[in-house]
C-alpha cells in the first residue's frame, strides 16, 4: 500500500478499521471482557492504596492525639526504669549518703568524658558522611 501523507487520513483510516473490527461480536465481546478485567484490577489496586492511605492517616491521627501505642510502651518502660532505680536506691547495701555520692561521682565522670570528647573534636564515633570532601 502507498504511504499516507496526511495525518487526518491516517486517523480516519484507523477509525474505519476499528469500526469494522468492532462490528464482529466475538471481537467486541473479547475486548469488552478484557476491558472489564482491567477495570476490576484497577479498582482492586485503588482500593488497596486507599486502605493503606487511610491506615496511615489513622496512625498519624492517633499519634497526634496521644493514642499511639508505641508511646505508651515507651512511657511504661521509662516508668519501670524509674521504679527500678528508686527501689535499687532504697535497698542498696550502702548508706543513702554513700549511694548518693557514688551516683554523683559516676555522673561527674560521664560528664567529664563527654566534655573531653567534645572539646577534643573526636568524631571517630560519629561519622558524618562528608569524609574526603
Amino acid at each position: 500500500m502507498g504511504r499516507i501523507k496526511n495525518p487526518w487520513k491516517k486517523i480516519a483510516r484507523t477509525a474505519v478499521e476499528m469500526g469494522v473490527l468492532f462490528a464482529d461480536p466475538r471481537i467486541r465481546s473479547a475486548v469488552g471482557s478484557r476491558l472489564r478485567d482491567r477495570v476490576d484490577d484497577l479498582s482492586d489496586r485503588l482500593e488497596q492504596h486507599y486502605d493503606r492511605a487511610t491506615g496511615r492517616i489513622n496512625d498519624a491521627t492517633d499519634a497526634l492525639r496521644g493514642n499511639n501505642h508505641r508511646t505508651s510502651h515507651l512511657v511504661n518502660f521509662l516508668a519501670g526504669v524509674g521504679v527500678g532505680a528508686g527501689l535499687g536506691l532504697l535497698i542498696a547495701p550502702a548508706s543513702g549518703r554513700a549511694t548518693r555520692q557514688a551516683i554523683k561521682d559516676r555522673a561527674g565522670d560521664m560528664k567529664d568524658r563527654f566534655v573531653e570528647r567534645a572539646t577534643r573534636g573526636d568524631r571517630t564515633s560519629m561519622p558524618t558522611g562528608t569524609e574526603g570532601y
